[in-house]
Protein backbone atom coordinates (compact mmCIF):
# COMPACT_ATOMS: atom_id res chain seq x y z
CA UNK A 1 0.00 0.00 0.00
CA UNK A 2 1.15 3.54 -0.72
CA UNK A 3 2.26 6.08 1.80
CA UNK A 4 0.41 9.09 3.12
CA UNK A 5 2.48 12.27 3.04
CA UNK A 6 2.16 14.65 5.97
CA UNK A 7 3.19 18.11 4.91
CA UNK A 8 4.79 20.48 7.37
CA UNK A 9 4.92 23.44 5.00
CA UNK A 10 4.87 24.10 1.30
CA UNK A 11 8.66 24.28 1.21
CA UNK A 12 9.49 22.11 4.21
CA UNK A 13 10.36 18.42 4.54
CA UNK A 14 7.84 15.75 3.63
CA UNK A 15 7.46 12.77 5.97
CA UNK A 16 5.71 9.52 5.28
CA UNK A 17 3.66 7.32 7.53
CA UNK A 18 1.91 4.04 6.86
CA UNK A 19 -1.60 4.55 5.61
CA UNK A 20 -4.32 3.58 8.09
CA UNK A 21 -5.95 0.27 7.10
CA UNK A 22 -8.93 0.58 4.73
CA UNK A 23 -12.06 0.81 6.80
CA UNK A 24 -15.52 2.31 6.77
CA UNK A 25 -15.82 1.93 10.52
CA UNK A 26 -14.57 4.27 13.24
CA UNK A 27 -11.58 6.40 12.35
CA UNK A 28 -8.12 5.17 13.34
CA UNK A 29 -6.72 6.98 16.33
CA UNK A 30 -5.42 10.32 15.04
CA UNK A 31 -2.57 10.11 17.53
CA UNK A 32 -0.97 7.62 15.11
CA UNK A 33 -1.19 10.17 12.27
CA UNK A 34 1.51 12.81 12.63
CA UNK A 35 0.35 16.23 11.39
CA UNK A 36 1.75 19.70 11.04
CA UNK A 37 0.17 22.92 9.95
CA UNK A 38 0.26 23.60 6.21
CA UNK A 39 -0.80 26.95 4.75
CA UNK A 40 -3.92 26.31 2.67
CA UNK A 41 -3.21 29.19 0.28
CA UNK A 42 -0.27 31.20 -0.88
CA UNK A 43 -0.60 34.96 -0.32
CA UNK A 44 -0.87 35.52 -4.11
CA UNK A 45 -4.13 33.56 -4.28
CA UNK A 46 -2.65 30.38 -5.76
CA UNK A 47 -4.24 26.99 -5.41
CA UNK A 48 -1.41 25.10 -3.67
CA UNK A 49 -3.86 24.28 -0.89
CA UNK A 50 -5.98 22.39 -3.40
CA UNK A 51 -9.25 22.95 -5.18
CA UNK A 52 -12.69 21.92 -3.95
CA UNK A 53 -14.07 18.78 -5.60
CA UNK A 54 -17.85 18.26 -5.94
CA UNK A 55 -17.73 14.67 -4.70
CA UNK A 56 -20.89 12.70 -3.94
CA UNK A 57 -19.47 10.15 -1.48
CA UNK A 58 -20.00 11.42 2.10
CA UNK A 59 -16.59 10.14 3.24
CA UNK A 60 -14.92 12.53 0.78
CA UNK A 61 -16.28 15.69 2.40
CA UNK A 62 -13.53 18.32 2.49
CA UNK A 63 -11.09 16.40 0.26
CA UNK A 64 -9.37 18.71 -2.24
CA UNK A 65 -7.06 18.20 -5.22
CA UNK A 66 -3.97 19.85 -6.63
CA UNK A 67 -1.63 19.01 -9.48
CA UNK A 68 2.01 18.17 -8.98
CA UNK A 69 4.95 16.60 -10.82
CA UNK A 70 3.87 13.28 -9.32
CA UNK A 71 0.34 13.64 -10.66
CA UNK A 72 -2.80 14.49 -8.72
CA UNK A 73 -2.45 14.96 -4.97
CA UNK A 74 -5.47 14.83 -2.68
CA UNK A 75 -5.54 16.94 0.46
CA UNK A 76 -7.44 15.33 3.32
CA UNK A 77 -8.59 17.13 6.48
CA UNK A 78 -7.11 16.01 9.76
CA UNK A 79 -9.59 13.39 11.06
CA UNK A 80 -9.19 14.75 14.58
CA UNK A 81 -10.50 18.14 13.48
CA UNK A 82 -7.18 19.71 14.48
CA UNK A 83 -4.47 21.50 12.57
CA UNK A 84 -2.71 19.99 9.61
CA UNK A 85 -3.72 18.08 6.50
CA UNK A 86 -2.69 14.86 4.79
CA UNK A 87 -1.60 14.66 1.15
CA UNK A 88 -2.21 11.33 -0.59
CA UNK A 89 -2.54 9.68 -3.99
CA UNK A 90 -6.02 8.68 -5.20
CA UNK A 91 -5.17 5.00 -4.68
CA UNK A 92 -4.76 5.75 -0.98
CA UNK A 93 -7.98 7.77 -0.77
CA UNK A 94 -10.02 4.98 -2.34
CA UNK A 95 -8.71 2.58 0.31
CA UNK A 96 -10.89 4.11 3.01
CA UNK A 97 -13.30 6.60 1.42
CA UNK A 98 -15.47 4.37 -0.85
CA UNK A 99 -15.90 6.87 -3.73
CA UNK A 100 -18.92 6.71 -6.04
CA UNK A 101 -18.53 6.05 -9.77
CA UNK A 102 -19.13 9.78 -10.28
CA UNK A 103 -16.18 10.60 -8.03
CA UNK A 104 -13.84 8.15 -9.76
CA UNK A 105 -14.75 9.47 -13.21
CA UNK A 106 -14.31 13.06 -12.05
CA UNK A 107 -10.79 12.29 -10.85
CA UNK A 108 -10.07 10.46 -14.11
CA UNK A 109 -11.02 13.54 -16.15
CA UNK A 110 -8.67 15.70 -14.08
CA UNK A 111 -5.70 13.35 -14.45
CA UNK A 112 -3.00 14.75 -16.68
CA UNK A 113 -4.15 18.37 -16.26
CA UNK A 114 -0.98 19.56 -14.53
CA UNK A 115 -1.92 22.66 -12.57
CA UNK A 116 -5.61 22.52 -11.61
CA UNK A 117 -7.90 25.46 -10.92
CA UNK A 118 -11.60 25.75 -10.05
CA UNK A 119 -12.49 26.26 -13.73
CA UNK A 120 -10.87 22.92 -14.62
CA UNK A 121 -12.86 21.12 -11.92
CA UNK A 122 -16.07 22.81 -13.06
CA UNK A 123 -15.51 21.74 -16.67
CA UNK A 124 -14.74 18.15 -15.67
CA UNK A 125 -17.78 18.14 -13.38
CA UNK A 126 -20.06 19.23 -16.24
CA UNK A 127 -18.84 16.37 -18.41
CA UNK A 128 -19.30 13.68 -15.73
CA UNK A 129 -22.74 14.97 -14.72
CA UNK A 130 -23.82 15.28 -18.35
CA UNK A 131 -23.24 11.54 -18.76
CA UNK A 132 -25.72 10.85 -15.96
CA UNK A 133 -23.31 9.84 -13.19
CA UNK A 134 -24.73 12.36 -10.68
CA UNK A 135 -28.37 11.44 -11.32
CA UNK A 136 -30.87 12.29 -14.04
CA UNK A 137 -31.66 15.75 -12.69
CA UNK A 138 -27.98 16.67 -12.60
CA UNK A 139 -27.56 15.38 -16.18
CA UNK A 140 -30.41 17.63 -17.34
CA UNK A 141 -28.92 20.55 -15.39
CA UNK A 142 -25.50 20.00 -16.99
CA UNK A 143 -27.00 20.00 -20.49
CA UNK A 144 -29.03 23.11 -19.69
CA UNK A 145 -25.94 24.83 -18.31
CA UNK A 146 -23.84 23.93 -21.33
CA UNK A 147 -26.49 25.25 -23.72
CA UNK A 148 -26.92 28.48 -21.74
CA UNK A 149 -23.17 29.08 -21.58
CA UNK A 150 -22.78 28.55 -25.32
CA UNK A 151 -25.57 31.07 -25.96
CA UNK A 152 -24.05 33.42 -23.37
CA UNK A 153 -20.69 33.22 -25.08
CA UNK A 154 -22.26 34.22 -28.40
CA UNK A 155 -24.10 37.16 -26.79
CA UNK A 156 -20.97 38.33 -25.01
CA UNK A 157 -18.97 38.14 -28.23
CA UNK A 158 -21.61 40.17 -30.10
CA UNK A 159 -21.71 42.75 -27.31
CA UNK A 160 -17.93 43.07 -27.41
CA UNK A 161 -17.97 43.44 -31.20
CA UNK A 162 -20.38 46.37 -30.97
CA UNK A 163 -18.16 48.00 -28.34
CA UNK A 164 -15.07 47.49 -30.53
CA UNK A 165 -16.93 48.83 -33.56
CA UNK A 166 -17.63 52.07 -31.70
CA UNK A 167 -13.98 52.25 -30.64
CA UNK A 168 -13.00 51.72 -34.29
CA UNK A 169 -15.17 54.60 -35.51
CA UNK A 170 -18.12 52.57 -36.81
CA UNK A 171 -21.60 53.81 -35.93
CA UNK A 172 -25.19 52.90 -36.79
CA UNK A 173 -25.53 50.48 -39.73
CA UNK A 174 -21.77 50.55 -40.23
CA UNK A 175 -21.31 49.05 -36.74
CA UNK A 176 -23.67 46.18 -37.61
CA UNK A 177 -21.60 45.50 -40.74
CA UNK A 178 -18.70 44.51 -38.45
CA UNK A 179 -20.53 41.25 -37.81
CA UNK A 180 -19.95 40.26 -41.45
CA UNK A 181 -16.56 39.03 -42.65
CA UNK A 182 -15.48 42.08 -44.67
CA UNK A 183 -16.60 44.53 -42.02
CA UNK A 184 -14.94 42.45 -39.31
CA UNK A 185 -11.62 42.38 -41.15
CA UNK A 186 -11.78 46.15 -41.63
CA UNK A 187 -12.49 46.63 -37.91
CA UNK A 188 -9.59 44.33 -36.99
CA UNK A 189 -7.23 46.34 -39.21
CA UNK A 190 -8.31 49.62 -37.61
CA UNK A 191 -7.62 48.14 -34.16
CA UNK A 192 -4.21 46.86 -35.26
CA UNK A 193 -5.16 43.17 -35.52
CA UNK A 194 -5.37 40.57 -38.24
CA UNK A 195 -8.93 39.31 -38.73
CA UNK A 196 -8.34 35.63 -37.80
CA UNK A 197 -6.21 36.66 -34.81
CA UNK A 198 -8.95 38.92 -33.44
CA UNK A 199 -11.62 36.25 -34.06
CA UNK A 200 -9.62 33.63 -32.14
CA UNK A 201 -9.02 36.02 -29.22
CA UNK A 202 -12.71 36.95 -29.00
CA UNK A 203 -13.70 33.28 -29.10
CA UNK A 204 -11.24 32.33 -26.36
CA UNK A 205 -12.20 35.18 -24.04
CA UNK A 206 -15.96 34.92 -24.57
CA UNK A 207 -15.90 31.22 -23.68
CA UNK A 208 -13.74 31.84 -20.62
CA UNK A 209 -15.90 34.68 -19.32
CA UNK A 210 -19.33 33.33 -20.30
CA UNK A 211 -20.18 32.04 -16.83
CA UNK A 212 -19.14 35.38 -15.33
CA UNK A 213 -21.38 37.41 -17.62
CA UNK A 214 -24.25 35.10 -18.55
CA UNK A 215 -27.71 35.93 -17.21
CA UNK A 216 -29.94 38.88 -17.85
CA UNK A 217 -29.74 41.36 -20.68
CA UNK A 218 -28.38 44.82 -21.18
CA UNK A 219 -25.13 46.26 -19.80
CA UNK A 220 -23.43 43.97 -17.33
CA UNK A 221 -23.01 46.75 -14.77
CA UNK A 222 -26.80 47.31 -14.72
CA UNK A 223 -27.77 43.73 -13.87
CA UNK A 224 -29.17 42.70 -10.54
CA UNK A 225 -27.46 40.25 -8.22
CA UNK A 226 -29.71 37.48 -9.53
CA UNK A 227 -28.90 38.31 -13.16
CA UNK A 228 -25.32 39.54 -13.01
CA UNK A 229 -23.39 36.39 -13.74
CA UNK A 230 -22.02 33.58 -11.62
CA UNK A 231 -19.96 35.72 -9.28
CA UNK A 232 -22.79 38.08 -8.38
CA UNK A 233 -25.10 35.13 -7.78
CA UNK A 234 -22.51 33.50 -5.54
CA UNK A 235 -21.84 36.74 -3.69
CA UNK A 236 -25.55 37.11 -2.95
CA UNK A 237 -25.69 33.49 -1.77
CA UNK A 238 -22.73 33.90 0.61
CA UNK A 239 -24.26 37.11 1.97
CA UNK A 240 -27.50 35.25 2.65
CA UNK A 241 -25.52 32.47 4.33
CA UNK A 242 -23.77 34.91 6.65
CA UNK A 243 -27.06 36.44 7.78
CA UNK A 244 -28.77 33.07 8.22
CA UNK A 245 -25.87 31.61 10.22
CA UNK A 246 -25.68 34.72 12.40
CA UNK A 247 -29.35 34.20 13.32
CA UNK A 248 -28.72 30.50 13.98
CA UNK A 249 -25.73 31.30 16.17
CA UNK A 250 -27.93 33.06 18.76
CA UNK A 251 -29.67 29.75 19.55
CA UNK A 252 -26.49 27.65 19.76
CA UNK A 253 -23.96 27.17 22.52
CA UNK A 254 -20.55 25.63 23.03
CA UNK A 255 -18.88 23.96 20.04
CA UNK A 256 -21.77 24.57 17.66
CA UNK A 257 -21.62 28.32 18.30
CA UNK A 258 -17.82 28.29 17.88
CA UNK A 259 -17.99 26.42 14.57
CA UNK A 260 -20.68 28.75 13.26
CA UNK A 261 -18.57 31.76 14.24
CA UNK A 262 -15.65 30.32 12.27
CA UNK A 263 -17.76 29.76 9.15
CA UNK A 264 -19.25 33.27 9.45
CA UNK A 265 -15.77 34.80 9.75
CA UNK A 266 -14.58 32.89 6.67
CA UNK A 267 -17.70 33.99 4.77
CA UNK A 268 -17.03 37.63 5.67
CA UNK A 269 -13.47 37.36 4.32
CA UNK A 270 -14.83 35.86 1.10
CA UNK A 271 -17.42 38.63 0.75
CA UNK A 272 -14.84 41.37 1.34
CA UNK A 273 -12.42 39.89 -1.21
CA UNK A 274 -15.04 39.39 -3.92
CA UNK A 275 -16.77 42.74 -3.34
CA UNK A 276 -13.39 44.42 -3.83
CA UNK A 277 -12.73 42.65 -7.13
CA UNK A 278 -16.17 42.58 -8.78
CA UNK A 279 -16.28 46.26 -9.87
CA UNK A 280 -12.94 45.80 -11.64
CA UNK A 281 -14.31 42.65 -13.31
CA UNK A 282 -17.37 44.53 -14.60
CA UNK A 283 -15.18 47.32 -15.96
CA UNK A 284 -13.01 44.77 -17.77
CA UNK A 285 -16.02 43.03 -19.32
CA UNK A 286 -17.58 46.35 -20.40
CA UNK A 287 -14.47 47.27 -22.42
CA UNK A 288 -12.86 44.20 -24.03
CA UNK A 289 -9.90 46.01 -25.60
CA UNK A 290 -7.56 45.68 -22.58
CA UNK A 291 -8.54 41.99 -22.32
CA UNK A 292 -7.76 41.46 -25.99
CA UNK A 293 -4.42 43.27 -25.73
CA UNK A 294 -3.44 41.16 -22.73
CA UNK A 295 -4.48 38.02 -24.62
CA UNK A 296 -2.40 39.00 -27.67
CA UNK A 297 0.63 39.92 -25.59
CA UNK A 298 0.47 36.66 -23.66
CA UNK A 299 0.09 38.42 -20.33
CA UNK A 300 -0.94 36.17 -17.45
CA UNK A 301 -2.26 38.99 -15.30
CA UNK A 302 -5.83 38.85 -16.57
CA UNK A 303 -6.13 35.07 -16.22
CA UNK A 304 -4.45 35.23 -12.84
CA UNK A 305 -6.82 37.96 -11.70
CA UNK A 306 -9.84 35.87 -12.71
CA UNK A 307 -8.37 32.84 -10.95
CA UNK A 308 -8.04 34.90 -7.77
CA UNK A 309 -11.82 35.43 -7.87
CA UNK A 310 -12.40 31.73 -8.51
CA UNK A 311 -10.17 30.79 -5.59
CA UNK A 312 -11.93 33.23 -3.26
CA UNK A 313 -15.26 31.56 -4.06
CA UNK A 314 -13.95 28.00 -4.31
CA UNK A 315 -16.14 25.61 -2.32
CA UNK A 316 -18.64 28.23 -1.13
CA UNK A 317 -21.34 27.08 -3.54
CA UNK A 318 -21.42 23.68 -1.79
CA UNK A 319 -21.39 25.26 1.68
CA UNK A 320 -24.25 27.66 0.89
CA UNK A 321 -26.41 25.14 -0.92
CA UNK A 322 -26.04 22.53 1.82
CA UNK A 323 -27.07 25.05 4.47
CA UNK A 324 -30.14 26.28 2.61
CA UNK A 325 -31.09 22.73 1.65
CA UNK A 326 -31.63 21.94 5.34
CA UNK A 327 -35.12 23.25 6.02
CA UNK A 328 -35.28 22.60 9.77
CA UNK A 329 -33.26 23.46 12.85
CA UNK A 330 -32.36 19.79 13.32
CA UNK A 331 -31.07 19.57 9.76
CA UNK A 332 -28.93 22.68 10.19
CA UNK A 333 -27.56 21.45 13.50
CA UNK A 334 -26.44 18.18 11.90
CA UNK A 335 -24.67 20.12 9.14
CA UNK A 336 -22.56 22.41 11.33
CA UNK A 337 -19.46 20.16 11.66
CA UNK A 338 -19.55 19.29 7.94
CA UNK A 339 -19.78 22.91 6.86
CA UNK A 340 -17.07 23.94 9.30
CA UNK A 341 -14.75 21.34 7.75
CA UNK A 342 -15.55 22.63 4.25
CA UNK A 343 -15.12 26.28 5.23
CA UNK A 344 -11.77 25.55 6.88
CA UNK A 345 -10.46 24.35 3.51
CA UNK A 346 -11.63 27.34 1.46
CA UNK A 347 -9.51 30.25 0.30
CA UNK A 348 -9.70 32.06 3.62
CA UNK A 349 -6.25 30.93 4.71
CA UNK A 350 -7.64 30.23 8.16
CA UNK A 351 -6.10 27.47 10.21
CA UNK A 352 -7.77 26.58 13.47
CA UNK A 353 -8.40 23.66 15.73
CA UNK A 354 -11.85 23.23 17.30
CA UNK A 355 -12.12 21.22 20.52
CA UNK A 356 -13.66 17.77 20.38
CA UNK A 357 -17.35 17.37 21.10
CA UNK A 358 -16.75 14.82 23.81
CA UNK A 359 -13.72 16.53 25.32
CA UNK A 360 -11.36 14.42 23.20
CA UNK A 361 -10.16 16.13 20.01
CA UNK A 362 -9.11 12.76 18.65
CA UNK A 363 -12.57 11.24 18.88
CA UNK A 364 -14.38 11.73 15.58
CA UNK A 365 -16.74 9.12 14.26
CA UNK A 366 -16.73 8.75 10.50
CA UNK A 367 -18.43 5.38 10.21
CA UNK A 368 -21.67 5.49 8.24
CA UNK A 369 -24.25 2.77 7.81
CA UNK A 370 -25.61 1.86 4.36
CA UNK A 371 -28.85 3.82 4.87
CA UNK A 372 -26.97 6.91 6.06
CA UNK A 373 -24.68 6.72 3.04
CA UNK A 374 -27.64 6.36 0.68
CA UNK A 375 -29.39 9.41 2.14
CA UNK A 376 -26.26 11.50 2.00
CA UNK A 377 -25.48 10.53 -1.59
CA UNK A 378 -29.05 11.42 -2.60
CA UNK A 379 -28.65 14.75 -0.83
CA UNK A 380 -25.32 15.39 -2.56
CA UNK A 381 -26.85 14.57 -5.96
CA UNK A 382 -29.54 17.15 -5.25
CA UNK A 383 -26.92 19.71 -4.25
CA UNK A 384 -24.83 18.85 -7.30
CA UNK A 385 -27.79 19.72 -9.53
CA UNK A 386 -28.06 23.14 -7.89
CA UNK A 387 -24.30 23.70 -8.25
CA UNK A 388 -24.52 23.06 -11.98
CA UNK A 389 -27.44 25.45 -12.42
CA UNK A 390 -25.71 28.18 -10.42
CA UNK A 391 -23.57 28.93 -13.47
CA UNK A 392 -26.54 30.17 -15.44
CA UNK A 393 -29.41 31.08 -13.13
CA UNK A 394 -30.25 32.37 -9.67
CA UNK A 395 -30.75 29.88 -6.86
CA UNK A 396 -34.34 29.72 -5.60
CA UNK A 397 -34.91 31.24 -2.16
CA UNK A 398 -36.25 27.90 -0.90
CA UNK A 399 -34.27 24.85 -1.97
CA UNK A 400 -36.00 22.13 0.05
CA UNK A 401 -39.28 20.80 1.35
CA UNK A 402 -40.42 21.75 4.85
CA UNK A 403 -39.25 18.60 6.60
CA UNK A 404 -36.20 17.56 4.59
CA UNK A 405 -33.57 18.48 7.19
CA UNK A 406 -35.13 16.35 9.94
CA UNK A 407 -34.14 13.14 8.17
CA UNK A 408 -30.66 14.07 7.06
CA UNK A 409 -27.72 12.52 8.95
CA UNK A 410 -24.60 14.52 9.51
CA UNK A 411 -21.75 14.14 7.02
CA UNK A 412 -18.72 11.95 7.58
CA UNK A 413 -16.26 14.56 8.64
Amino acid sequence: MGALHVVGSLDGPVMTRPVPPPSLGPSPSPSSWSTATMPMRRPDGGVDGGVHLPFLAPMLCGVRVRGSRRGLEFILPNPSGGRGVYVAAWSVVTGFAAPCLHDTLLVGRLSGHGAIGPADVREAGWAVARDGHAGLEAAAAALRTQSALEAGSLRLRAQWLMTLATRGGFHGPAAASCLARDGFNLLAARLGWRGPQLADALQTLSVRYASVAVGGSGPISARTTAEGGRWKRLLGLVQRLRLSMAEEQFSRHGLDALLLARVIAAAERCIDEVARRLPEMEAMLADPLPLLEACRDGQGGVAGWLQALEVAFDGWDRICLLWFDAATAAGRLALIPELAALARATGSGDSWSPPGRQGDPGEMEIGLGPEQQRLLIERNERIRTQELLLDVEAVPAALAGPARGDHMPSGGV
